[in-house]
């Protein structure tokens, strides 16, 4: 039965694949060329003009050491050190990879905390102030962030969607509880922690947490 599957498979490979002479394509290796997409090295790039801007798809080459008469007697071979000769294999020529010159933008008063589009507005946060933009570029100051609960760590706001209008904006941030904070944290929920939590408490008296806060419009 194998040798009949093998045959069969055989007999479709041949009648149904053209013939040497109608590929005008890449030499994947010797005698054997095709005008498909090759995976792997070297990579096949759409269009003649390719630029490069690093070093991903650029074949660093090979190198062999030779013999006077042209045979490789790289790893092996009894030939004295130097009697044998470097060359190099698909070695790169001509390519150069050029920084591009800097230019100075700016200054930028960006939101550095948070951006969040809003319809057709950009929303923006820092750590003490909101910022609004139109395109994203320029930025607008529109107010001070008032906290009832200063954050004791970087914060990030975002909206939800589901939220009542009055905590439509909704800000969330890691923070610190002392034992004191954490001891009436446990009264209220007893199981409402995770051990994690504790990693440090030995060696700073703190316990690791997220914060949250509520707004209807995000001051």
């Amino acid at each position: 039965m194998q040798r009949i599957l093998s045959l069969s498979l055989l007999l479709v490979l041949e009648l149904g694949a053209p013939s040497q002479a109608q590929y005008r394509g890449r030499e994947v290796v010797p005698g054997i060329s095709t005008d498909r997409i090759i995976p792997g090295e070297p990579y096949d790039l759409a269009g003649k003009r390719i630029v490069f801007t690093n070093w991903h798809y650029i074949q660093p080459g090979d190198l062999d050491w030779v013999n006077d008469e042209g045979v490789s007697v790289y790893v092996h071979g009894d030939e004295d050190p130097n009697a044998s000769h470097f060359v190099g294999k698909e070695t790169p020529r001509g390519i150069r990879i050029r920084a591009r010159k800097p230019e100075i933008i700016g200054p930028y008063d960006l939101p550095y905390r948070t951006i969040l589009q809003d319809g057709g507005l950009y929303r923006g946060w820092t750590s003490s102030e909101y910022l609004e933009s139109t395109d994203g570029i320029h930025w607008e100051k529109k107010a001070d962030l008032v906290f009832d609960q200063e954050p004791d760590g970087v914060h990030h706001v975002f909206i939800d969607p589901t939220a009542p209008e009055n905590e439509r904006f909704k800000a969330v941030w890691t923070g610190k509880l002392n034992q004191e904070e954490f001891a009436e944290f446990r009264e209220k929920r007893p199981d409402g922690w995770e051990p994690r939590a504790l990693l440090h408490y030995n060696e700073t008296g703190e316990v690791s947490c997220i914060r949250g806060s509520v707004s209807p419009d995000g001051i």
